[in-house]
C-alpha cells in the first residue's frame, strides 16, 4: 500500500493539535478552579446586587480570580474598592466565617483563597503564607500562588525560601511577576544590576506597583 506524503499543512495542524491538548491539560493540572469563568460569573451578577455583603464577596471573588489569573496589578485595584466600599470591621466580620470553615473543610481551594487574601491584605503575611501552602499542596503548578507565596517570604525576610519559590514558578512558567519579586530581592541585597535586569523583565508592573 501506497504511504501518502504529509503536507506541511497538515504537519502544522497536528503540532497546533498537540500544543492545544498540551495547553488544557496543563490548565486542568494547575488549576482545580477555571478562574476565568469564576471570574466572569462574579462579574455578570455584581450589578444585579444590591445588599452590600453579597457585593464584596462577589468583589472578593474577582480579585481573588484576577490574581490567580495572573492579573496583579488588576487584583490590587479590585481588593483597594473593596476597602472603599466597607470599613475593615465590615468586611471582617463578613469574610470571618468563611475563613472559620477551612479548619473543616480544608482541601477547599475557594476557602483556602479566602484566608490566604484575607490575611494577606491586612498585612499578616504568617498566617496568609499558611494558606498559601496549602493552596499550591492541591495546585502545585499554580505560579501565582507560588509568586503570592514567595512575596510573603519576602516580607517575613526568609529570602532563601522565596527564592526557591520564585525559581519553580519560574522554571514552570516564565512571569513578570516573578521577576518583579527577584528584582526587589536583588535590590534590598544591594545587587542592583541583577536587580534592573530583573525589573527590565517584569513588564507594566514594575510601573504599576510599588514595594515597600
Amino acid at each position: 500500500m501506497e504511504v501518502l506524503p504529509i503536507s506541511k499543512k497538515t504537519k502544522l495542524i497536528v503540532l497546533i493539535l498537540i500544543i492545544t491538548v498540551f495547553m488544557v491539560s496543563f490548565s486542568e493540572k494547575a488549576y482545580v478552579i477555571d478562574w476565568e469563568v469564576f471570574k466572569n460569573e462574579n462579574e455578570a451578577k455584581l450589578n444585579k446586587i444590591n445588599k452590600t455583603e453579597d457585593k464584596v464577596i462577589s468583589k472578593f471573588n474577582i480579585a481573588i480570580s484576577k490574581a490567580n489569573l495572573g492579573q496583579i496589578t488588576e487584583s490590587r485595584k479590585e481588593f483597594d474598592e473593596i476597602k472603599q466600599l466597607v470599613e475593615e470591621k465590615e468586611f471582617r466580620n463578613i469574610i470571618s466565617p468563611y475563613i472559620k470553615e477551612i479548619d473543616e473543610i480544608n482541601d477547599d481551594i475557594l476557602y483556602l483563597n479566602y484566608g490566604a487574601f484575607y490575611y494577606l491584605i491586612f498585612d499578616n503575611n504568617k498566617k496568609s503564607a499558611i494558606y498559601f501552602e496549602e493552596i499550591i499542596k492541591l495546585e502545585p503548578e499554580n505560579i501565582w500562588a507560588l509568586n503570592y507565596l514567595a512575596a510573603n517570604y519576602i516580607v517575613l525576610d526568609n529570602i532563601n525560601k522565596a527564592e526557591k519559590l520564585l525559581e519553580k514558578a519560574d522554571e514552570i512558567n516564565s512571569n513578570n511577576f516573578s521577576n518583579l519579586l527577584f528584582g526587589y530581592i536583588y535590590y534590598k541585597e544591594g545587587n542592583y544590576l541583577r536587580a534592573m535586569s530583573r525589573f527590565s523583565q517584569s513588564g507594566n508592573l514594575i510601573k504599576e506597583n510599588f514595594i515597600e
